[in-house]
């Protein structure tokens, strides 16, 4: 079965292409377009055992063919970032009708997570606690709390999808802004009071790193 090189890694930079002009990609959501990528190949390859698609096997090989093979929901390499960037693999399903099979939560980003709990309508508020209750996709009720710190019950350590989902029931950002440094205030901070302004040639003197010479250097 006789696969292009060529377009393996055209489907492979595609995909590595997209993850990179999205500036800030969430690395559940990275893992899971290479996850997606695997199962495109993997479809295709099965495909081709299957006799079907655009590669298949050569006659010295026909022996090898199957009849039946596990379809996994993926999507083209064209369109794997930008479903997961939009949150468009809640409801994806094979093109098959007698091999649909939703997606299984396992796979999904936290993003898609948070949405699918929102469309649930999963998620309580108690005026009494000021906490929100959030039923993730494993059945269990978390507690959220937002202000004044933000808080959740799960043992998650960062900043979970139950969380991200209360964030979206109240319209606010889904993602937390980082402070943006400026290096030349960074510099300017680190520099002594009453140190004065460098030259045009004359460096100062935290500019330069000092080189002992080698007789002066004690060795062990």
């Amino acid at each position: 079965m006789g696969i292009s090189i060529l377009l393996q890694f055209y489907f492979v930079y595609r995909v590595l292409k997209d993850l990179q002009s999205w500036k800030e990609a969430p690395l559940d959501c990275m893992a899971l377009s290479l996850y997606q990528l695997q199962a495109y190949y993997y479809n295709e390859i099965e495909r081709g055992l299957s006799g079907l698609g655009q590669y298949t096997l050569a006659l010295t090989h026909s022996s090898l063919k199957v009849q039946e093979f596990d379809y996994l929901p993926t999507s083209s390499p064209e369109e794997i970032v930008k479903r997961i960037r939009d949150g468009n693999i809640i409801s994806h399903e094979a093109c098959s009708a007698e091999n649909a099979e939703k997606v299984s939560s396992s796979n999904w980003s936290s993003l898609a997570r948070a949405q699918a709990i929102l469309q649930a309508d999963n998620i309580t508020f108690d005026m009494k606690l000021h906490c929100f209750n959030v039923k993730g996709s494993s059945g269990t009720t978390r507690v959220v709390t937002l202000f004044p710190k933000e808080s959740c019950s799960c043992p998650s350590t960062g900043d979970c999808y139950h969380r991200l989902a209360v964030r979206l029931c109240l319209g606010m950002a889904t993602t937390k802004t980082k402070a943006q440094h400026n290096l030349t205030q960074l510099r300017k901070k680190t520099r002594n009071r009453n140190e004065k302004k460098s030259g045009r040639k004359r460096p100062r003197p935290n500019d330069e790193d000092i080189v002992p010479c080698s007789k002066y250097i004690i060795t062990a």
